[in-house]
This record gives structure tokens, C-alpha cells and sequence, in this order.
């Protein structure tokens, strides 16, 4: 029974992959434009505990305002997750003149080891407010960003000595201020907090799917499927250009959760131009949970237009 539990399981993986390919396929082929812009972000981390994540995202503008894209990726380590758990998501972004609106529908695939899935979506809504009046628009800003998101997670629970099937819902408001002072120093605060609609304890849960990072910005790279309760993040960027096209950056955040040991992260890095249509981000992440020992994690972020 377990052998053929496991072979269905792989099997619809597999088919829902197919599935997904073969909707990529024709999106990028035939569903749009021909002439429309697109470009290809592959995203790799790696760190403590053999994790590794990895995605491959396929963005393509469909107007002069909009753009659609797929992404397909995974994430596993050495320990609970040895097996790969499957993402699916489909951003679509829109710009206006003075605003930004994105909502990013995902979906994780059972896993065939934890049985555990998961799927949602998250709203992001970003307001530009430009500088002095006697300034480039660009020199000196400030974007007030809100976004709201919601989760549905399918997976094992011990509750009264007894392991059983559970589905619980969870969402996360978030508000971020970033300030860009004449275009070389940029300052951003955020905040978010997390809900839980569902009589879950953190203490019932085994081997939840969701990375809560799909929720809100958490300031880690490292895989979060513990519940958070609110997550509190200050970052500094300093633009290199005109001598370098490049951006330093480093942040430090502390998530409070929900009653797993807290996490407290920072995080520094270097995004660069390699020429007009490559750039490259690579970044380290400290991350020390209460209790625990410090972990490491890296990334890299290749971005390519066409």
C-alpha cells in the first residue's frame, strides 16, 4: 500500500509538471504577443543542512503595463525535507504612473514523503510619492507598499496521541516604507504580522509545506514552515553607480514565532550589472534561531532579458 501510495504520488507530480511545461510552452509560443518583451530569472540557495531552493521564473510583457509570468521550483534538505517539494506560482504585475500592483497565486505539490501541501496567494500594492518639485522624480522618493495574503495548507497533525489528516488557513498583512535619498541611499522598514484562522498549535504540526516567506518578506533565505506571529525588518542599500553598476546591500530582521525558538537574520549582498541584458545578485544570510546554532545560507540570482 505504501509503495503504491508513493508511486501515485510521484506520478501526479510528474503530471502536474508536464502540465505546467506544456502550459509555458504555450504561453511563450503562441498565447501573447510575439514582439512582446521577456526575460528569465533563475534563483539558487543553498546553506547549513544540505538545503537547497531553486526556481525558474519566465516573465513576458503582454501590454505596456502589464506583465505575466510562470515559475516553476523546489526546495529540500538533509533532514525532514530530503525529498523535493514542488512550487508552482504565476505572477502578474501591473505599473501605473504613480503606483505598482502585483498578485502572485502558488501552489505547492504534496509531497510524497510528508504529505504535506499547500496553496494561496498574495495582493501587493506599492504608491510612489516623488520628491521636491525642483528634482528628478527618480533623485529623491518614497513608496508606501501594502500587501495582504492568504494560505491554505493540507497536512499531519498529533493531536489526543493520535496522528491525523488536517487542512488550516493562515494570512499576513505587511507595511514597508522605503525612502530613496537622491538615488544613491535607499532605506526600507517593514513589518508584518500572521494569523492563523484554525485551532493549530505549532506543537501539533509535522512537516508543514509552506515556506512562510510566500506570506510576507521575513529577511532569510532559510526555509520557515514553523508559524511566525510578526516579523520586523530594516534594510540599507548604497547605489555605486556612476562609477560601478552595482548596488550594496544589508538587512537585519527578527521574527517572533508563534512558540518555536525566535529567529534573528542578517543578510549582505552585491546586485550587478554584467552587461545591458545580464545582471547578478549573490548574497549571504547569518541566521540564529534562540537556542540553536547559527546557520548559513547563500544566493544567487541570475537575471537575463531578451
Amino acid at each position: 500500500m505504501c509503495g503504491g501510495y508513493y508511486f501515485n504520488a510521484n506520478y501526479n507530480i510528474i503530471l502536474t509538471m508536464r502540465l505546467f511545461l506544456l502550459t509555458l510552452f504555450l504561453f511563450f509560443s503562441c498565447a501573447l504577443p510575439l514582439k512582446s518583451a521577456w526575460w528569465v530569472e533563475n534563483d539558487y540557495t543553498w546553506g547549513t543542512r544540505g538545503f537547497k531552493k531553486e526556481s525558474l521564473t519566465f516573465f513576458k510583457t503582454i501590454s505596456s503595463s502589464a506583465v505575466l509570468g510562470l515559475n516553476a521550483g523546489f526546495f529540500k534538505n538533509d533532514g525532514i525535507y530530503n525529498d523535493k517539494t514542488y512550487i508552482l506560482k504565476m505572477p502578474i504585475l501591473y505599473s501605473g504612473q504613480d503606483y505598482f500592483l502585483s498578485f502572485k497565486p502558488f501552489y505547492y505539490l504534496e509531497n510524497s514523503d510528508t504529505g504535506s501541501s499547500a496553496y494561496g496567494g498574495k495582493i501587493y500594492f506599492m504608491h510612489h510619492f516623488g520628491g521636491k518639485s525642483d528634482l528628478p522624480i527618480n533623485d529623491n522618493y518614497t513608496h508606501l507598499i501594502l500587501s495582504a495574503s492568504g494560505a491554505r495548507q493540507q497536512t499531519t497533525i498529533l493531536r489526543n496521541s493520535q496522528l491525523e489528516k488536517t487542512n488550516f488557513k493562515e494570512a499576513s498583512f505587511e507595511v514597508q516604507v522605503e525612502k530613496n535619498f537622491y538615488n544613491q541611499f535607499f532605506l526600507l522598514a517593514s513589518g508584518a504580522l500572521f494569523y492563523g484562522f484554525d485551532d493549530i498549535k505549532q506543537t501539533e504540526l509535522r512537516n508543514p509545506a509552506l515556506d512562510h516567506s510566500e506570506l510576507s518578506f521575513l529577511g532569510t533565505f532559510a526555509l520557515i514552515t514553523d508559524l511566525p506571529k510578526y516579523v520586523l525588518n530594516i534594510q540599507f542599500a548604497r547605489n555605486l553607480a556612476p562609477q560601478e553598476h552595482s548596488h550594496l546591500y544589508f538587512g537585519l530582521s527578527r521574527i517572533t514565532m508563534d512558540s518555536s525558538p525566535n529567529a534573528y537574520s542578517a543578510i549582505t549582498g552585491i546586485r550587478t550589472k554584467i552587461n545591458q541584458k545580464t545582471s547578478l545578485d549573490f548574497a549571504y544570510n547569518w541566521l540564529k534561531f534562540d537556542n540553536i546554532n547559527t546557520r548559513n545560507y547563500y544566493k544567487l540570482l541570475l537575471q537575463v532579458f531578451f
